[in-house]
């Protein structure tokens, strides 16, 4: 139907948007979260881990409307480097199993947040969440968290989980090989 040929067409142009921001990898990861807010989740928030399975200081945020953005933003940027205590995207990103949550009411939903998301969560009042991992070849680079707060928002679905698990191997595909390149350039310059 129309809608599939709608999301067709947001997929492909999704994948080129990956692959152009390919050589820019903090360009990459707000085109992530920026195509993830846009396709699925009002608000996104791309967050990665380290080889040593630490939250890294990379990752971005964004969400449909500016002030969303915002507060995904400045919840990112306070974010604790180092292995993060609990938290749905902390059990994500250490089983590699996504979290559905259909709904939930935003104040029972802060129990379960990492703390700097929990002022995002009652001022949008977010009310659906989804997180898939970020995996490539065997390897776990991160989280994908997704959430709604608009009021005409559907809850998310199991539809909307399988949506953004392909999308999220395609992202991480991308943020691998960005991460090789910003590697192969460093070394070149050294």
């Amino acid at each position: 139907g129309a809608a599939n040929s709608d999301r067709l067409y947001a997929l492909s142009e999704t994948f080129r948007a990956f692959a152009e921001a390919t050589r820019d990898y903090r360009v990459l990861l707000e085109t992530v979260a920026r195509e993830m807010a846009h396709l699925i989740g009002d608000g996104c928030a791309v967050m990665l881990l380290d080889d040593d399975g630490a939250w890294s200081a990379a990752g971005a945020a964004c969400a449909r409307d500016p002030r969303g953005t915002e507060l995904l933003r400045d919840a990112l940027s306070r974010l604790p480097p180092g292995r993060a205590a609990g938290g749905l995207s902390v059990s994500v990103g250490r089983t590699g199993e996504p979290v559905l949550i259909p709904t939930i009411a935003p104040e029972e939903l802060v129990k379960f947040a990492e703390s700097p998301f929990a002022d995002a969560v009652r001022a949008l009042g977010i009310r659906s969440f989804l997180s898939v991992p970020l995996e490539v070849r065997g390897r776990r680079l991160g989280v994908l968290s997704m959430c709604r707060y608009v009021p005409e928002s559907p809850p998310f679905d199991e539809s909307d989980q399988l949506f953004a698990r392909s999308i999220a191997d395609h992202a991480a595909l991308a943020i691998s090989n960005a991460q090789l390149f910003e590697s192969l350039q460093t070394e070149l310059r050294e």
